[in-house]
């Protein structure tokens, strides 16, 4: 019977963190194989806190060179209209930074 290895210091659980305005801050991991989206990243966190700037989030990602590149994506709209056409795909070691309104 297969055991896992286990964890050392080396070893780190994918995952990405969710920032801001959502009712659960904090750091989701990412199962092995899976594919998870701004969006669906976001409901994990228990959705958006009613202080929250919908249309202005940022997805902090970084490059293999450590710049780090940030979109902003309006996740308001997509829920209101139900068109997740550009709903983006999360990779590990991503943040999602959902501002307060101002």
């Amino acid at each position: 019977m297969a055991t896992e290895p286990p964890s050392s210091p080396d070893s780190v659980t994918p995952s990405v963190k969710v920032i801001g305005a959502v009712n659960m801050p904090g750091t989701q991991n990412i199962g092995p194989g899976e594919v998870r989206t701004v969006y669906e990243t976001i409901i994990r966190a228990r959705g958006f806190r009613s202080d929250a700037n919908s249309s202005s989030v940022r997805l902090i990602q970084s490059s293999s060179d450590g710049q780090q590149k940030v979109r902003i994506i309006d996740v308001g709209a997509m829920t209101n209209t139900l068109d997740f056409k550009n709903d983006t795909y999360v990779n590990p070691g991503d943040i999602i930074e959902v501002p307060r309104k101002e």
